[in-house]
């Protein structure tokens, strides 16, 4: 019943008010509901009606009947009584479509929490004939949860034949329900006076008063029968017993429904088949014109029909009343004209929207041509209000041979069970789609194959299922993919691409049916289709690394989710997308997380969990993507609770894998990628195949198998340049340099620098900042290999500083590695974050930039705290001085920009070398990672590294600026400036030494020079820089050397030259006076 009827209050026409009732529903208002339970006809309807016009209470009035056995009628009628108790709202309550099914408790929440919200304060719901819902029917369970919400201010009352069920034993142990009993509601003395007299329209006597009482013990319909009885016969009759049952009712119905006239004994037996009688419907089914005159007569008169005030009128018999009046029919009427009533009632029913009532006429009936015409043409507005239960219900009716007759029934079947039964739904589908086949119904196969490709997708099984369906579809369109229907075409779109993105991405005409989704967002953002269509996009570009199109995708989508009409799944799939979008073209995995954890949370409040596992999923990678460990975890444990299907446990595998590794499991980590890789291939998805192998050669690799990781890496290869995935094949060259690096041969080192050179230019180009399955320590080797050799260092240099690579050793020796902060102390003192100088306030922090000054003072190795302290506050005591630097370390790594840039390891405090890189520490490590190169053995021992040494130390001389803090007097300032003169001097000489042996005098002369530029005092480098100019016969400049030499101890030391040199000079001046 689908009527506007069935929502809207009776008409209390000439009922005598009960005002002992009215007081004793007034004293219940302290519980929110009253439950009325009396027997069929005891006058609950006219009570709770009269009661409410009395009380002129603002009312909803809900009529149940058998139609609302499903939970999905259920919601789907109270959403348009609560669009007709708010009809300026314009956000209709959502429908129990499939997406809900998954937690209707939190959907029945949201619901009536809403639906409480949209009637008007000191309303009341009215639940009509609540006895017609089966006892098996979960509609009680949502009732229960539904009107426990009920707010103040608001009351629910329920009419039935029936005590409460028993699951509203909690809400009345609660005392949210008062109850009214049959021993309420028999009339009493007085009340079957009124009641008497009124219809029988004069004063009853007190004997016959107390006799008509006593005969029907309260009974309210059977007062009324009794009086009509008296008004037909002129006697009252003596009866005995309690009217209770539809055989007494049908007695003294019989006996007064033979005294009215043949012509108004024929229109009550057709229109008992009307269960909401119009005067139109009444009309047309009986042939009276004065059809509305007998009902209003009926109506005015009480004869057991009542009225519905609505713009256009409408009559309904009482239950017992219509019960006698069918079965009369079923007796008066000869067989083909009783049938041919309910046929023609049935069509009427269909016309005026009783739906449901019209089809189980037909049920009734067997006309099964006629309900298959109901189905098919009510069929796409049911399931999308989500009553798929009563619409299967119907179509399950129906004998083999009916459903043949049209592919429309098994459409329309299979649909019903997409939800329910993946494989069912599909084999329906597919039967619909041969019928269609056979009746040449091209838009009905079309619809069938996009059934059936939904139903294979949804299943996360086995989508190489969609192999044949999308040849089939190769066969019968081409493009433009031309489709008259709208819907139609937009079903056949979205389908196609999402077969193709999981089964053939690169079918050759991909690009054809992405330029078809593309048109589908266009002509409506916010049409399911759209949203099908965008969902498919983003899937589509993330597996191709067109971060591009995906940001474009997103923001659009992003636009649809943000309507105030956008529905709950739209919101939790944008957040979906969001999260996608944030983890890789933001390379955020704080966005990320946070997009996943609204996302749930909608899902929470929704009920809508149909999206859970991805956003696990997203979660999980998130998490993997900063190394939270517990909240990866979480979000694993989630998606077990809920994957189904090969390829869900393929991803799931996949994130455990990479879960295990990070947590130092490789045993684990291997087995689920091999799960995950098994999975993948027997689900025949062809991107999760790839990556799966991406990730399985990692970890062979790290197992000591790099046969095997090779092999893995070329099957994926061939996957990924079949497919041009860009993102897969960053992903597989990166994998393949590692392979390489391995092998440690000088062949293999060439191959790994052009698989990594390969991997950065496509990183670089796309913008690629992270990746799944990303370790860290991988990725800062590779991406500190590309450095040492230069390949992309801009790309790679923003991709260290994006993703905050931090190697476990500081890289001293490599010159583009870009450092999080650097501080420069050797000539000048300045502090750059991110390859920016940090900019001080006018006033300069004196104190904290003296801290820092002398952490560096420390060395590689640090100071004790203690020392540290009191030296920087001498004059305070030992706790105070401790507390001091306490609070200026927190202000300055503040101000540093990172709490981890000084660290505190044994009592020892020192500027952390993996995020800080200090020139003057740097400069230390440099010339003792050169010193390893060449000792014990010296340069030209057959072991050591001279190449590397000079590399090391050339380095090192350049960062050598000047002295260290020069404007710094303090004694630890001085100390440490020393010590590196004096190592910048050795290193000066060493470097020159190996020069000179080497025949590269010319070097060493211009190293000598630099020496001396940092500090002109340095008499032996002048002794070498004349040993140079005499060994060539340069005399003169060897002379001028000397008297420079000379000058500079004079003027900056106030000494004259060692013997040494003089001695030198003397050898130099000889040779010039005795040449050869």
């Amino acid at each position: 019943m689908s009527s506007i009827a069935k929502i809207t209050a009776p008409k209390p026409v000439g009922l005598v008010p009960r005002h002992r009732l009215f007081h004793l529903i007034d004293a219940h208002r302290v519980q929110p509901i009253t439950w009325i339970s009396s027997p069929a006809g005891a006058g609950k309807t006219s009570l709770v009606s009269s009661y409410v016009a009395a009380r002129r209470i603002p009312c909803l009035w809900y009529q149940i009947d058998g139609s609302d056995a499903t939970v999905a009628n259920v919601f789907y009628n109270l959403g348009r009584l609560a669009q007709k108790a708010s009809p300026r709202s314009k956000r209709p309550l959502p429908l129990l479509t499939p997406e809900y099914l998954l937690d209707i408790q939190t959907f029945t929440t949201r619901f009536f929490e809403q639906f409480f919200s949209r009637m008007r304060p000191g309303g009341m719901l009215v639940l009509d004939n609540y006895h017609e819902m089966p006892e098996t029917s979960p509609v009680h369970r949502v009732m229960c949860d539904g009107l426990s919400l009920i707010p103040a201010g608001i009351r629910v009352l329920v009419m039935s034949r029936q005590a409460p069920p028993a699951l509203f034993s909690r809400l009345r142990a609660n005392s949210h329900v008062a109850v009214m009993r049959w021993k309420d509601l028999r009339l009493d003395l007085q009340e079957s006076v009124q009641i008497a007299e009124g219809r029988a329209h004069r004063e009853l006597s007190r004997e016959e008063a107390a006799h008509i009482h006593q005969a029907v013990q309260g009974w309210a319909a059977g007062l009324v029968m009794m009086i009509e009885e008296t008004k037909a016969s002129g006697a009252i009759p003596t009866i005995e017993g309690i009217f209770t049952s539809q055989d007494i009712f049908d007695y003294f119905a019989g006996e007064v429904f033979e005294r009215v006239d043949r012509r108004f004994q024929e229109f009550l037996l057709k229109t008992a088949f009307l269960p909401k009688i119009s005067v139109s419907a009444a009309g047309e089914l009986t042939g009276f014109a004065d059809a509305a005159d007998m009902l209003s007569l009926l109506s005015h008169t009480g004869y057991f029909t009542v009225e519905h005030r609505q713009k256009d009128p409408s009559y309904e018999y009482h239950p017992l009343f219509r019960g006698f009046l069918i079965t009369r029919a079923g007796k008066d009427l000869a067989g083909p004209a009783l049938v041919e009533v309910r046929k023609q009632a049935a069509r009427l029913l269909e016309n005026e929207g009783q739906t449901e009532d019209a089809a189980i006429l037909l049920i009734e009936l067997g006309e099964w041509e006629a309900l298959a015409s109901l189905i098919i043409k009510h069929a796409p507005a049911m399931a999308e209000q989500g009553r798929t239960e009563t619409l299967e219900r119907w179509i399950s009716s129906m004998p083999p041979d009916a459903l043949r007759k049209t592919g429309w029934l098994f459409y329309w079947l299979g649909i019903c069970r997409l939800p329910v039964d993946f494989k069912e739904s599909r084999l329906h589908l597919e039967n619909a789609f041969a019928l269609f086949e056979i009746g040449g119904h091209i838009e009905g196969q079309l619809l069938s194959w996009g059934g059936i490709v939904d139903s294979i997708i949804a299943s996360w099984d086995n989508v190489s299922l969609l192999d044949p369906w999308i040849a089939w579809l190769d066969g019968h369109l081409s493009p433009p993919f031309n489709i008259s229907d709208p819907q139609v075409a937009a079903t056949v779109a979205t389908r196609m691409l999402k077969a193709l993105i999981v089964r053939q991405p690169h079918h050759p005409l991909m690009h054809q049916w992405l330029q078809a989704a593309h048109r589908i967002m266009r002509q409506n953002l916010y049409s399911p289709s759209s949203l099908q269509a965008g969902t498919s996009l983003t899937i589509y570009y993330w597996w191709l690394g067109n971060y591009a199109m995906l940001d474009t995708i997103v923001k659009q989508l992003g636009s649809a989710a943000a309507s105030p009409l956008a529905s709950p799944l739209t919101a939790i799939t944008y957040k979906w997308q969001e999260a996608t979008w944030a983890a890789f073209c933001c390379a955020s995995p704080a966005l990320c997380l946070e997009a996943v954890r609204e996302g749930l949370e909608i899902a929470r409040s929704s009920g809508v969990h149909s999206l859970d596992f991805l956003l696990c999923g997203e979660g999980a990678s998130g998490s993997l993507m900063k190394e939270d460990m517990d909240s990866a975890g979480s979000y694993l444990g989630r998606m077990a609770s809920v994957m189904h299907g090969h390829n869900s446990q393929s991803l799931y595998h996949f994130l455990f894998s990479w879960y295990a590794y990070l947590a130092g499991s490789r045993a684990d980590a291997v087995v689920h990628a091999e799960q995950a890789l098994a999975l993948s291939v027997e689900s025949g998805a062809i991107f999760p195949e790839a990556i799966c192998r991406l990730a399985y050669a990692n970890l062979l690799l790290e197992s000591d198998m790099p046969v095997e990781a090779a092999a893995q890496i070329a099957t994926a290869r061939h996957i990924i340049e079949a497919t041009g995935s860009e993102n897969l094949l960053f992903m597989c060259c990166l994998t393949a340099a590692r392979i390489c690096f391995a092998d440690k041969t000088a062949s293999r080192d060439t191959d790994g620098l052009r698989c990594l050179s390969e991997a950065m230019a496509i990183g670089r180009l796309r913008g690629y900042l992270t990746t799944l399955w990303w370790v860290p320590a991988w990725m800062t080797q590779l991406c500190l290999k590309a450095l040492e050799t230069g390949i992309e260092v801009d790309y790679v240099c923003r991709l260290v500083l994006a993703r905050h690579l931090i190697p476990d050793f500081p890289p001293y020796h490599c010159r583009q590695w870009p450092w999080e902060l650097r501080i420069s102390t050797l000539g000048r003192f300045e502090i750059q974050r991110n390859g920016q100088p940090v900019v001080f306030p006018n006033k300069s922090p004196r104190r904290l930039l003296l801290l820092l000054k002398a952490l560096v003072a420390g060395g590689p190795l640090g100071i004790p705290e203690v020392t540290l302290a009191d030296l920087l506050w001498p004059e305070a005591a030992g706790d105070t001085a401790l507390k001091s630097l306490a609070t200026a370390l927190h202000r300055l790594r503040h101000l540093l920009g990172n709490d981890e840039a000084i660290a505190l390891r044994d009592g020892r405090l020192r500027i952390n070398p993996r995020i800080c890189w200090v020139d003057a520490h740097a400069f230390e490590e440099l010339l003792a990672r050169a010193e390893k190169c060449i000792l014990p053995n010296g340069w030209n021992a057959a072991d050591n590294d001279p190449d590397e040494a000079c590399r090391l130390l050339d380095y090192a001389v350049m960062l050598y600026e000047g002295a260290f803090l020069d404007e710094v007097s303090e004694t630890w300032a001085l100390s440490y400036r020393e010590r590196l003169l004096n190592k910048f001097h050795g290193a000066i000489l060493m470097l020159g030494e190996h020069y000179e042996q080497d025949g590269t005098c010319d070097r060493a002369r211009r190293l000598y020079e630099r020496g001396l530029q940092i500090n002109a005092a340095t008499e032996p480098l002048y002794r070498r820089l004349m040993r140079i100019y005499l060994a060539h016969g340069r005399r003169a400049e060897a002379l001028l050397t000397y008297r420079r030499c000379r000058r500079a101890l004079r003027s900056i030391l106030g000494l004259t030259p060692s013997p040494e040199t003089r001695k030198l000079r003397d050898a130099i001046q000889r040779d010039a006076r005795h040449p050869d």
